[in-house]
């Protein structure tokens, strides 16, 4: 290289140099990192406490519930049962994707006019969606109630008015809940 020990001292200092300042830059820069994390860590925790009073509500509000290990369609007959009447057809919707990842399970209960059930007051009606969501603990509610009011015949031609003769009602109602799929 050279002869003059002088500049291989000079050379080697000012590569030593270079290294230490990249080493600093690298240092410094990690140093802000790490002050960032730390200054949203009190933020995160907070809602990481939040969150998890959240997860133990909800677990002890599953915990507690008494639709837990019974299948929603004898929960929903057992409810009719209890209020004086027989569902006619009770079917589990696809679950629906609500935006995001949030996920909406759907169940469609209906009670039409067939030779053994009859239809139903207000009511009636009103206090079984009450207790469905009720009896699971606030986690099934009552998305859609459509009710369809009797008249005198038992089919009345489009167009024509028939008198009403009473205050009973058949009903399609559909009961939900959203989740978040765990993947």
């Amino acid at each position: 290289m050279t002869d003059d020990p002088m500049k291989l001292f000079v050379i080697v200092m000012a590569v030593l140099l270079a290294v230490l300042g990249f080493v600093a830059y690298q240092s410094w820069s990690q140093a802000s990192a790490y002050e960032v994390a730390l200054a949203s860590a009190q933020d995160d925790a907070k809602s990481f406490r939040e969150y998890g009073a959240d997860v133990r509500r909800l677990c002890e509000q599953l915990r507690g519930t008494r639709i837990a290990g019974k299948s929603p369609k004898s929960m929903f007959d057992e409810l009719a049962t209890n209020n004086g009447f027989r569902l006619t057809q009770i079917k589990e919707d696809l679950d629906v994707t609500r935006g995001g990842n949030v996920k909406e399970k759907r169940f469609v209960v209906q009670l039409s006019r067939t030779q053994g059930t009859a239809p139903l007051p207000r009511d009636k009606i009103a206090r079984f969606c009450r207790d469905v969501e009720q009896y699971s603990n606030g986690l099934l509610k009552t998305i859609e109630l459509r009710l369809s009011r009797q008249t005198g015949r038992d089919q009345t031609e489009l167009g024509k008015v028939d008198e009403v003769v009473d205050d009973k009602y058949t009903f399609d109602a559909v009961f939900g809940y959203r989740y978040i799929p765990v993947e």
